[in-house]
C-alpha cells in the first residue's frame, strides 16, 4: 500500500529513548535466516525481548534479510529490513519504528507526522500495558500474543482481535475484554494508518507491572 509518509511498526523496549542514548547498546547473537518479514520480526523479538506494533499491511509480501552475528538491536533490524523498502528509527518511547521509504513532497509536514505517530503509539502502547497488567491473567511475562486492533476517533480501541491463540482459552478472551473499548485518552493523529499489530513476547514488562501495581496499591 503506497503512502505519502512512513507508516510505522513499533518495536517498544522498557527503557526510554533517553537512558538508551546514555547506555551503549549490547550486542546481541542473532541467527535468523532470510524468510517472510512477519516471521523474522518474531525471531527479532524473541531475541531481544522487543515488543512490536506495526500495521498490519506492511509485512505482507516482503521478505526479510538474514541477520546473522553479534549485532546492536538497532543494527540487527536493520539488517533485517534490508532489502524491503523498509527503514527503522526510534521514537521517544524507547522503541524502535520501522517505516516504508516513501517520497514525501514536503519533509517538514512528512517529519511532524512521524512525530505524532510516534508519540500516539507510545501513549497506546502505555495504556495497553497498565490495562493488561492490572488482571493476573492477563499480566505479560508468561506468554506470547499478537494483537490486532483499530483505534476510534474518540481514542478508543475497537475490534481487537488475536491473530493466534495465547494457549488459553481464558486468557484468550480476558486480553480482548482489557483492550476492548480502552480509551488511549486522545484521537489518533489524522490519517494514521490501521489496524495495528502489537506482539507481546514473552519475559516482557514483568518490571513495569510489578511497578504499575505498587503505585496503585
Amino acid at each position: 500500500m503506497a503512502l505519502g509518509i512512513a507508516v510505522t511498526v513499533f518495536a517498544f523496549s522498557n527503557m526510554s529513548s533517553r537512558a538508551q542514548s546514555q547506555i551503549a547498546e549490547p550486542e546481541i547473537e542473532f541467527d535468523i535466516p532470510a524468510q517472510p518479514l512477519d516471521v523474522a520480526l518474531e525471531a527479532y523479538i524473541q531475541a531481544t525481548g522487543l515488543q512490536i506494533l506495526y500495521k498490519s499491511a506492511l509485512t505482507a509480501s516482503r521478505n526479510s534479510s538474514p541477520v546473522t552475528g553479534k549485532f546492536t538491536p538497532q543494527r540487527a533490524i536493520e539488517r533485517l529490513l534490508a532489502g524491503t523498502d523498509l527503514v527503522a528509527s526510534q521514537t521517544s518511547e524507547g522503541a524502535f519504528t520501522i517505516r516504508p521509504l516513501a517520497v514525501e513532497p514536503d519533509r517538514a509536514v512528512g517529519a511532524q507526522r512521524v512525530v505524532d505517530y510516534d508519540a500516539f503509539l507510545g501513549l497506546t502502547q502505555q495504556r495497553i500495558i497498565r490495562s493488561l497488567c492490572q488482571n493476573a491473567m492477563t499480566r505479560p511475562g508468561g506468554y506470547r500474543a499478537a494483537l490486532q486492533f483499530s483505534i476510534g476517533s474518540t481514542g478508543l480501541i475497537e475490534d481487537p482481535a488475536l491473530l493466534d491463540t495465547t494457549g488459553d482459552d481464558v486468557r484468550d478472551r480476558s486480553l480482548r475484554g482489557a483492550l476492548w473499548g480502552l480509551s488511549i485518552g486522545q484521537s489518533p493523529p489524522a490519517n494514521m494508518p490501521l489496524p495495528v499489530t502489537m506482539i507481546i513476547a514473552r519475559r516482557s514488562y514483568q518490571d513495569e507491572c510489578q511497578r504499575y501495581i505498587h503505585e496503585n496499591r
